[in-house]
This record gives C-alpha cells, sequence and structure tokens, in this order.
C-alpha cells in the first residue's frame, strides 16, 4: 500500500498520467480486496463456529489483563490466552473491534458491550502496549 503510494506521489510530481491513473487504480483495488477478504475471513470462521458446535449463540467473555488478553467461551473449558507482544492490529469497525496478533488470529470486542468511556480507555490501554490502530475500516 505503501509503495503504490509512493508511486502516484512520484507520477504526480512527474506528470506522468497514465502511470498515475495505474497507481491509483492498484490503490483502489487493494483496498476493495482488503475489505472483501477482511467481511469474507469473519463471515467464515462465524460459519466454522456454529458447525463445530451447533449452536447460534455463545458467551463470550473477554479479559484485559497486565501482561495479555485472556478469552473465555461458554462452548469451551479452554481458556484461550494471547500475550500482547503477539498482537498486532487493533481494526475499529462500525460494530466492533478485531484485535489481531501476528499469526492473523483475531479477538472480537463488540462495541455495544462497552460504554463510551471504555471504548476510549480500551483503545489507549492497547496503544500503551503498542499495538497499531487502525480505524478506516468500516464493516
Amino acid at each position: 500500500c505503501m509503495i503504490i503510494f509512493l508511486c502516484i506521489i512520484a507520477c504526480a510530481f512527474f506528470k506522468l498520467l497514465l502511470a498515475f491513473i495505474v497507481s491509483v487504480s492498484g490503490l483502489v483495488m487493494f483496498c476493495i480486496t482488503y475489505y472483501l477478504v477482511l467481511k469474507r475471513t469473519l463471515k467464515l470462521s462465524v460459519q466454522r463456529l456454529k458447525e463445530t458446535t451447533n449452536r447460534e449463540s455463545y458467551v463470550v467473555t473477554t479479559k484485559f489483563l497486565e501482561d495479555g488478553v485472556v478469552i473465555l467461551t461458554d462452548y469451551s473449558e479452554e481458556e484461550k490466552f494471547f500475550k500482547y507482544n503477539n498482537l498486532d492490529t487493533l481494526i475499529e469497525t462500525k460494530i466492533c473491534y478485531l484485535l489481531f496478533t501476528k499469526s492473523l488470529q483475531y479477538i472480537i470486542v463488540f462495541k455495544e458491550q462497552l460504554t463510551e468511556s471504555e471504548k476510549k480507555g480500551l483503545i489507549e490501554f492497547l496503544k500503551s502496549k503498542s499495538i497499531k490502530i487502525d480505524t478506516s475500516i468500516n464493516l
């Protein structure tokens, strides 16, 4: 994405119209593809969860501790623990926060479960743990 953006700037500076149009088109295609892949991945994950548990709803508890995030679910006795140094990016959507690990696992935190002060506190807390925050996605 950054390389394409630099190409756009260079093409504009050197007044290369065709290369500029190709670069802008490439950036737009990249953004659309990223959005579609992310949306498809989330739907597929939910579908797989429904298939494996034979349930339509779940209770998930997310705890943000000092050294990592703990996930507890009502369909599994297993507790999942993610250290903050393995977390990579937080993407904000209309309905939730998606916290991705470096290996592209993710944790969902639904906004409707948080107050405004908790939302701000969560983002500030995660920034203090050196996690990148991306608020440009609107799923």
